[in-house]
């Protein structure tokens, strides 16, 4: 609070080489405007913020894989606020089992730095596994997706796990 970003930069560009294969990448940065104050490196904030995140997915009618992997400084923080360098991947899949039915899964994982005492025990890590009806593909569908944790905030205490009972409509 009370602290500016710089002048950003973004950059990204895509590769599409099959019909049903395609990569990216993504660079920003952003600098902080600290004013040599001790209160925005107590935060962990020590220079710009900058994310690189490199992606990739194939599909085809009946399924679709994708993944992206994120390196990042002074990008992300934990649940008490806390800003630290951290590296991060996430995994996404769907089948279609029969008709509108698909079987969804995937999983995401973001940690900080082994430097990152700051940061405590605080982790990211939880799988996904779920279930969606379709009733126009992915313009409107019903879905339920159960999240199993391994995540911890910053203390070290574990998150709990999460079922989610939701619908999709776009118009």
């Amino acid at each position: 609070n009370g602290y500016h970003y710089g002048t950003t930069l973004g950059l990204s560009a895509m590769l599409a080489t099959q019909e049903h294969f395609s990569a990216g990448i993504a660079y920003n940065r952003a600098p902080v405007s600290d004013n040599g104050e001790a209160r925005v490196r107590a935060q962990g904030i020590h220079g710009a913020a900058e994310a690189l995140a490199l992606g990739a997915r194939w599909f085809d009618d009946d399924w679709y894989l994708a993944t992206t992997l994120a390196a990042m400084r002074n990008h992300e923080a934990t649940d008490q606020g806390t800003y630290f360098d951290g590296a991060g991947w996430e995994l996404y899949a769907q089948y279609r089992l029969r008709g509108p039915w698909w079987v969804t899964g995937g999983g995401n994982w973001l940690e900080p730095a082994r430097d990152q005492s700051q940061a405590g025990d605080y982790r990211i890590r939880f799988g996904l596994v779920g279930l969606r009806y379709s009733l126009r593909e992915f313009e409107r569908y019903l879905y339920c997706n159960l999240r199993l944790e391994d995540s911890r905030n910053q203390d070290g205490k574990l998150a709990d796990h999460a079922l989610t009972i939701g619908a999709r409509w776009a118009f």
